[in-house]
């Protein structure tokens, strides 16, 4: 979202907070200074020492593209005396097509900002969340799952286990048993420290053999760690996120009426990515906790039995 929470209006001047929450520095600066305390104006995080507050250059970048952009169609698309003008603009009325490109724009804009900023909170603390138990049936047989069903992690040795067309044979990949054909539903997995990791849902009829491209054309919609350093979702091309703080519990909501999967940073209550697609097959939640790169990445995946609440 390129609006400020606190002026609402587009970005001046745009820094991040430690918990990963955007302001114009203007705005926080005048903020703390009113409060007396420097609290986040959006999560109400509280920081014992007043945070350095450097301009973000890449949400500066964007925010000056978007207005730049934003006045080139201004200068265009005015509606002038005679002129039909849009029904949906609230301010100075554009001339009216189809449909009016700015207003589609921006009001694309205020629909992202709620929904990438409300519902994170409205999603983790509803009745949406689903108790999830991973399939051994499914398991590569590089994997070890804990006796609940709740881990997995790369093991020390391949195990001595019969195949059958379920089962992931070389990618390192488990199912849930449980899987979806429609509804809303959310569940968290704690990543922790891990170095590599991959979430997300796949579809039924996907190929578990032999090497694997995860992309949603070939039915898996997925986001992931990669060695550390990079956060991307497994789109075609590949996209990068750059995230600025490292989830260490990731939330994952599928609405599968409305085509969408979504990803978000528990603990700072940021949105990671969302796919959007249509779905036509039962979808199962997909995990891969990666090798273990001679133990720096060890440590399981574990779905969260208890959710979130804010």
């Amino acid at each position: 979202p390129l609006t400020c929470p606190v002026c609402l209006d587009i970005f001046t001047s745009p820094i991040s907070t430690p918990c990963g929450h955007s302001f114009c520095m203007e705005c926080i600066t005048r903020y703390w200074g009113r409060s007396g305390d420097c609290i986040c104006p959006f999560c109400k995080k509280i920081f014992r020492q007043r945070p350095d507050l450097n301009i973000n250059r890449t949400l500066a970048e964007i925010t000056e593209e978007f207005k730049q952009t934003r006045v080139m169609y201004s200068d265009l698309c005015f509606a002038a005396p005679g002129d039909v003008s849009c029904d949906v603009c609230s301010r100075r009325k554009f001339k009216a097509v189809k449909s009016c490109l700015v207003c589609l724009m921006l009001w694309t804009l205020v629909i992202l900002t709620v929904f990438l900023l409300l519902p994170i909170c409205l999603i983790m603390s509803s009745n949406f969340t689903v108790h999830l138990t991973l399939d051994p049936h499914t398991a590569s047989p590089s994997l070890t799952l804990s006796a609940d069903g709740k881990e997995v992690c790369y093991g020390d040795a391949e195990q001595e286990i019969p195949d059958n067309p379920l089962r992931f044979d070389i990618f390192f990949s488990v199912l849930s048993k449980e899987g979806f054909t429609s509804g809303r539903h959310y569940w968290e997995v704690k990543v922790g420290e891990k170095t590599d990791w991959i979430l997300g849902v796949v579809r039924e009829s996907i190929n578990r053999k032999g090497d694997i491209e995860l992309c949603p054309q070939n039915g898996y919609w997925t986001v992931s760690l990669c060695y550390g350093s990079g956060y991307w979702a497994f789109t075609s091309p590949s996209t990068f996120l750059a995230l600025n703080i490292k989830p260490r519990k990731v939330g994952v909501f599928l609405d599968y009426e409305e085509g969408q999967l979504s990803f978000f940073n528990v603990e700072s209550q940021t949105h990671l990515y969302t796919f959007i697609d249509i779905f036509t097959e039962k979808l199962y939640p997909y995990f891969s906790p990666c090798a273990n790169e001679d133990g720096k990445n060890a440590v399981p995946l574990i779905i969260c039995t208890t959710c979130t609440r804010k």
